[in-house]
């Protein structure tokens, strides 16, 4: 399993019913997202090759969203895409230029909440899974911000946030009213 040298994350995710999404390979390279039984038989495999990183598989395992680099010439920027895995079919939930990275699914599956770096800015932004044309801005800071995990009752986001440079503090944003 891939991890990242500078910080120790790993490119993986795992669902409540044991399903394992993760990258293999060196950093970098065009992958083929490819799903697998149990037993390591291939099952699918999704349109590719692709720049993908960071999966997040949906709630209800038919969805995965992932950030996706672009590289042109000295400018980069990554967008977020929701992949219908069975469908073989992709919806680009971002297409705005900016840097939009560590997608995370709401646990009904009808958001995504990713990272978004504008300029020195950085957002937690949600987005419909379904009509991505809305984009509600949740927290914004001169802060790196990453989006972690939902509780299951849908009251909190759970995301890291370190203002300083240095090591991360762990943050819940309340969806209460």
């Amino acid at each position: 399993m891939r991890c990242n040298p500078t910080n120790g994350g790993g490119g993986y995710s795992v669902s409540t019913n044991g399903v394992l999404t993760h990258r293999a390979g060196e950093v970098g390279t065009q992958e083929q997202l490819t799903w697998y039984s149990r037993s390591g038989q291939v099952q699918a495999t999704i349109e590719g090759p692709t720049g993908a990183r960071d999966l997040r598989l949906s709630p209800d395992l038919r969805l995965l969203a992932v950030d996706e680099l672009r590289v042109f010439g000295s400018a980069r920027n990554s967008d977020i895409w929701s992949i219908d895995v069975l469908r073989e079919s992709r919806q680009r939930l971002t297409s705005d230029g900016a840097r939009n990275q560590m997608p995370v699914w709401s646990p009904d599956g009808g958001a995504v909440v990713f990272s978004q770096q504008v300029g020195e800015q950085t957002r937690l932004v949600r987005v419909s899974a379904k009509d991505a044309a809305k984009e509600d801005v949740l927290v914004e800071a001169d802060c790196v911000q990453r989006p972690t995990d939902w509780s299951t009752d849908h009251r909190f986001l759970v995301y890291d946030r370190s203002c300083t440079g240095g090591s991360f503090d762990v943050w819940a944003l309340s969806f209460d009213k």
